[in-house]
């Protein structure tokens, strides 16, 4: 675990810096936080220090887990157990049980691949729940799956047994999976005490585990995610923010519904389509006698549900709201538009650049130095192969622009693999660990504490009202536009800020529904516990 040297909290530094020469206290004592107060009030009552929650010294993560840890205590654990007993003996035990399962935890978790993990496994299991969530929504009251909901049927496609029988199954199910982390993590003679075992069991898995699992699959939360880790790409561009507006404001003075404002759009959109293979069958003499039958028969496209008409609320079954279809006879203006001149303002730049590579020799080869000598070269190769599937799908990429992204396929990322593969594998392995770093991982305590308890001092956290959530995902569709780059934007999004917003609705639509998510927060939860207790799965093994 990397980490940046920080000055430290007061009652956290190390006693011999806070020692005074003439200190009239001990230098012993610990903080008097208000979280410290919960965890540790005998530890204060006899001035003693507060432990170390990890095995290595990492002082800001002890201290936002030690917050985080005292809210959990203070709103699942002492607002039943002060009902009938004042004794810190139980908060103490929980406290020492936590410490003891952290630093395990720490232990194991140096020995986990991450890079593979973060890097190959998490964008496939993300890009496996866009696939079912789209299959299931294709599929919903049609003969496929007659009188079915989109939760049985994704359940179907993803079946796992935390969620076979509802809420039951579910209780088991981390009931289970806490007695066996417990059984590996927890030294033999704690383990073996039927008394601390079966409560500290209950208490991870239908307090906590539980409660986070609920808490974490809301789609408000996961909305709420989107926004934290994009709270750099705030609206700089002026003009943009003004052609998304104007389309927000077209949407809303048509209808105050963004899915009847789209239903209204691809009947026009599915004309285009016809045109277009009108046009090209009408080349064949063979056809020339149908053709005027065909301009009355809608284009049918393989596997897909039939587009709803208007008035019809289309429940995001059809593969990309927008998408580059050209009719013959703009065939070659789209080419030379959209392939000629991009290659030739390509190949300018690239002669421009090998004009001026002496002036930038030096420049370059002092950067690729740095990353051959300070990075080290990961056991993976590809790393970057995951998360462009994961963006396709995400996005709808292919479907919205073929051409554009075959020649990516086909010829731009395979020269740009050649030329810095090596550096490209270890810039993404050296950003991972960047993602672990400590002051990496106090902001994302930070930031989920701060979702749970908006105010510290509400118990329970004060539920959210529908206006705020409604904005918090408008909010997430904005920032995750802003995000990507404008000539990526306009390729594949089109030119109508409309089918921008559609864009960014349909990457988050497979989140809004809590009951899709709570299958992906489980399978992610296997899979991670699979590479730091590999005994729990000794099929993965």
């Amino acid at each position: 675990m990397q980490h940046q040297h920080q000055p430290q909290p007061v009652h956290q530094q190390p006693q011999q810096q806070r020692r005074g020469k003439h200190s009239k206290q001990p230098s012993h004592l610990p903080g008097t936080a208000p979280y410290l107060r919960i965890l540790f009030l005998r530890n204060i009552q006899q001035r003693e220090p507060v432990p170390q929650l990890l095995n290595q010294p990492h002082p800001d993560l002890d201290a936002e887990a030690y917050h985080f840890l005292a809210l959990l205590v203070r709103d699942f654990i002492q607002t039943w157990y002060s009902t009938f007993s004042s004794d810190p003996q139980l908060v103490t035990s929980v406290v020492n049980v936590v410490i003891e399962i952290a630093r395990e935890l720490e232990r194991r978790s140096q020995e986990v691949d991450w890079v593979a993990l973060l890097l190959l496994d998490v964008p496939e299991v993300l890009r496996r729940h866009y696939v079912d969530y789209r299959q299931a929504a294709q599929k919903l009251e049609t003969a496929y799956a007659p009188n079915q909901t989109i939760e049985s049927i994704f359940h179907g496609l993803q079946p796992h047994f935390a969620l076979q029988d509802g809420e039951e199954s579910e209780k088991e199910y981390l009931r289970q999976l806490a007695d066996e982390l417990l059984r590996i993590l927890l030294p033999k003679t704690e383990y073996e005490s039927d008394c601390v075992r079966w409560l500290i069991r209950e208490i991870l898995a239908c307090l906590v585990l539980r409660s986070l699992v609920e808490i974490l699959t809301e789609p408000d939360m996961i909305n709420y995610i989107v926004n934290t880790l994009l709270q750099d790409f705030e609206p700089t561009d002026e003009k943009y923010e003004a052609f998304l507006q104007k389309a927000a404001d077209q949407m809303d003075a048509s209808d105050d519904n963004f899915s009847a404002f789209l239903a209204s759009l691809i009947p026009a959109f599915n004309r285009t389509k016809s045109d277009a293979t009108l046009r090209l069958s009408s080349t064949s003499s063979s056809t020339s006698n149908n053709s005027s039958h065909a301009r009355n028969t809608p284009a049918r496209t393989p596997n897909r549900s039939p587009q709803p008409g208007p008035g019809m609320l289309p429940k995001w079954k059809s593969k990309a709201t927008w998408a580059v279809t050209k009719a013959p006879a703009e065939y070659t203006t789209y080419m030379i538009n959209n392939i000629f001149v991009p290659f030739s303002v390509f190949l300018v730049a690239f002669l421009n650049f090998m004009l001026m590579l002496p002036s930038k020799i030096t420049l370059v080869s002092q950067s690729l130095a740095w990353i051959y000598a300070e990075l080290d070269e990961p056991e993976h190769t590809e790393l970057e192969v995951g998360i462009f599937r994961l963006v396709k799908e995400i996005f709808y990429l292919e479907e919205r622009n073929q051409v554009i992204w075959r020649q990516w396929e086909l010829m731009g990322w395979p020269l740009v693999r050649t030329l810095g593969g090596g550096a490209i594998d270890r810039v993404l392995a050296h950003g991972v660990y960047w993602i672990f770093a400590e002051p990496r991982l106090v902001t994302y305590i930070q930031a989920g504490r701060r979702a749970l308890w908006p105010d510290p001092t509400s118990s329970p956290p004060r539920p959210r009202g529908v206006d705020e959530m409604e904005k918090a995902r408008r909010e997430a569709e904005r920032r995750i536009l802003r995000a990507m780059p404008a000539p990526i934007r306009d390729t594949f999004f089109g030119e109508q800020g409309v089918h921008h917003l559609a864009a960014a609705r349909e990457a988050l639509e497979p989140f809004q529904n809590k009951h899709c998510n709570k299958h992906l927060m489980y399978i992610a939860l296997d899979l991670l516990l699979s590479k730091i207790t590999p005994e729990v799965y000794p099929d993965r093994m």
